[in-house]
């Protein structure tokens, strides 16, 4: 441990700790990048590798998915569609209720 007996070496002590924390998150961002694109390059070097082995097996196997896909997202849009089309309904069953409620008060308070 460095005592520090001005204030010109604390301003170098205090600059440089400041420095070697941005250039450690630097690092640690980097590093986090650096995985995640080797991980890709992995994936689809082993991808490219498949399809140049097995080309018909790989058709096979990315239709099958691609028909997966189409599946997932028509049962998607289709409940989507009908959990908004019942929404709608309850706004409005809840817009004509709350419309009867206040005429019901107005005729409550007229007489």
């Amino acid at each position: 441990m460095k005592f520090v007996y001005s204030l010109k070496e604390w301003k170098a002590f205090v600059s440089s700790a400041f420095r070697n924390v941005i250039v450690g998150l630097f690092r640690l961002v980097w590093s986090i990048v650096i995985a995640m694109t080797s991980v890709v390059h992995y994936v689809v070097k082993s991808v490219k590798d498949f399809v140049g082995r097995e080309f018909r097996a790989s058709l096979i196997v990315f239709s099958i998915i691609f028909l997966m896909l189409i599946g997932w997202l028509t049962t998607f849009v289709s409940e989507r569609s009908k959990c908004v089309r019942a929404e709608m309904q309850r706004d409005s069953l809840s817009l004509k209720l709350d419309s009867a409620r206040q005429n019901a008060r107005i005729y409550d308070y007229a007489d």
